[in-house]
């Protein structure tokens, strides 16, 4: 997640550059293949994990909770081990919905390591005691995600993906909020959208949207063309583009409001006396359509 020497300009360079809004009324096939809108009284269990788990080699396999700490409520989780680059740990306490999805992150915890307790969703398919979910995984497919982020000063919210059940290949970050991009000229952490696709001869691409994304929703897309090409949207609008190595397997979704830790300090905002608590991450929905004909 951390990124390399590479900033792409405003967000208006995209468009000078030959890349035009899309929408999917434009060249996506209308086929809807999972879709939630957050309207029921909980999270739904047959869509959604209350914490996050998959197959990765450096945390748990199999759909285990990642970084579980016993002592904790189970079950919960955590984005990264103790005193790594994140300082949340994860409860499905901290996770709301009837209006839309709410992602709440609050100061303090019990969880040794970690300063933070904050709340994460993902689609990974799983039946082990922690929880029995059907799931969603895609192969080809666009993802939309309508979503207003928290205002920055230190939080890390995020939308991103990981190979599903039997799947290799690298994360796809579609949005990570919080990003510092700019030394001479510092650009507003809220205006910046950080994508990556983590696999061999591709590097992470910083955006300055020229938009205060903290101010309203926005629309993220994320076209996946198996063993092709993957690309990311803004409102419609292509922001980035990966080619080389793409994977051929399945992601299932992760949704997720992290707080940065001091270890990122050079490339990541950092909380402050003015960061609020709690801090509020609200998606209306989430939207899956098949592959683009």
């Amino acid at each position: 997640m951390k990124p390399t020497s590479i900033a792409r300009s405003a967000f208006a360079f995209f468009l000078s550059c030959g890349f035009s809004a899309l929408s999917l009324d434009e060249g996506y096939a209308a086929t809807l293949l999972f879709q939630d809108t957050f309207t029921n009284r909980s999270l739904d269990a047959s869509k959604w994990l209350p914490f996050i788990c998959g197959n990765k080699a450096d945390h748990s396999e199999g759909g285990w909770p990642w970084s579980y700490q016993p002592g904790q409520p189970r079950p919960s989780s955590s984005c990264d081990r103790p005193n790594g680059h994140i300082a949340d740990y994860d409860l499905p306490a901290n996770i709301s919905t009837g209006s839309g999805l709410c992602l709440k992150a609050q100061a303090g915890t019990s969880a040794t390591g970690y300063s933070w307790t904050s709340a994460t969703i993902c689609s990974y398919p799983v039946t082990n005691l922690f929880a029995t979910n059907a799931g969603f995984t895609f192969t080809n497919g666009y993802v939309e995600v309508r979503a207003k982020i928290p205002s920055n000063n230190g939080s890390w919210s995020s939308i991103w993906f990981m190979p599903g059940p039997g799947s290799a290949g690298g994360e796809i970050d579609l949005q990570e909020s919080g990003y510092l991009m700019g030394k001479t000229n510092p650009v507003s952490p809220d205006q910046v959208m950080a994508c990556n696709y983590h696999a061999p001869g591709n590097s992470p691409v910083i955006i300055n949207t020229g938009t205060d994304l903290s101010a309203d929703y926005h629309r993220y897309g994320m076209e996946y063309l198996n063993g092709k090409s993957i690309k990311m949207f803004l409102d419609g609008a292509l922001v980035a583009s990966f080619a080389t190595n793409i994977s051929s397997g399945s992601y299932y979704i992760i949704l997720n409001n992290k707080i940065a830790s001091p270890a990122t300090k050079s490339w990541h905002s950092q909380t402050n006396n003015l960061t609020p608590n709690p801090i509020y991450d609200y998606v209306s929905y989430v939207k899956v359509y098949d592959s683009r004909p």
